[in-house]
């Protein structure tokens, strides 16, 4: 058997193949309209644009209908600080917060706001800095600025107290700017530490007239990077156990706001 005639069986086979495949898929098609969406300009994604325009007019008809636009927040709060730090300060009350929020959506909202707190500590006895006449009675206040985003949770298919609480999940950009006063040494200048701090927490709003007032309660957990964080200023002299080799520490904090909405 040639070369040539085995070339041509194989061809033929190919031939029979693709003859076979070409009129199967077109039976399969005759009598049946192309749809619109294979035309010449259309679009295969149509369907699921729809899916996607109506999900979204819907989402955004309940936002205008029920949903707040901005607000505006006054209350009172407490922070407290742990390690070295929280064992110096005490806390004094009240302290203040500020805040403005913006909502973007039913879910999403971002703020800008100003938290103010008020600490005070003494030391009796000679440290690092203060040797040999001891620190005593200081004042500590310290202002924080911040920028922050609310993630409210779908609520919806929620027991109806989960739904009435309206739980957010938060998270805070802070820049925090400390001073500390030294009420008992004439001529001491006060001096100051600065740093930026990130925190994280969980709210709850529940309404006292709806769409229009709320009471706010906020927790956060707050990591910052104060300058004075590694200061020795207060660290014990030797000879002596009074005193923090610095003043290192994370804080917590708490508020009750009233809100404003529209």
């Amino acid at each position: 058997m040639s070369k040539s005639f085995v070339s041509l069986s194989k061809m033929t086979f190919i031939n029979w193949i693709a003859c076979f495949v070409f009129f199967f898929f077109s039976s399969m098609t005759i009598g049946q309209p192309l749809g619109s969406d294979f035309e010449i300009g259309g679009d295969i994604f149509s369907d699921f644009s729809d899916d996607l325009d109506e999900k979204q007019i819907a989402e955004d008809e309940r936002f205008y209908r029920y949903g707040r636009f901005f607000s505006v927040a006054f209350g009172f709060a407490m922070t407290s600080f742990t390690g070295n730090r929280g064992l110096l300060y005490k806390n004094d009350f009240p302290s203040f917060v500020f805040a403005l929020t913006f909502f973007m959506s039913m879910q999403h909202a971002i703020g800008l706001g100003l938290d103010y707190s008020q600490h005070h500590f003494a030391i009796d006895s000679p440290v690092y800095n203060f040797n040999p006449n001891p620190p005593g009675l200081a004042k500590v206040s310290i202002i924080k600025p911040f920028l922050s985003y609310r993630y409210y949770w779908d609520t919806s298919n929620m027991p109806t107290a989960l739904t009435f609480a309206n739980p957010y999940v938060t998270g805070r950009v802070e820049f925090w700017r400390l001073t500390n006063t030294f009420e008992e040494i004439p001529g001491r200048p006060s001096y100051a530490a600065s740093g930026i701090a990130t925190s994280l927490g969980l709210g709850l709003e529940f309404p006292i007239k709806y769409k229009e007032s709320y009471l706010n309660l906020q927790f956060l957990y707050h990591l910052h990077q104060l300058s004075d964080k590694h200061s020795t200023a207060f660290a014990p002299i030797k000879g002596s156990n009074v005193g923090y080799q610095n003043l290192s520490g994370d804080a917590l904090s708490g508020s009750v706001s009233y809100v404003f909405s529209w």
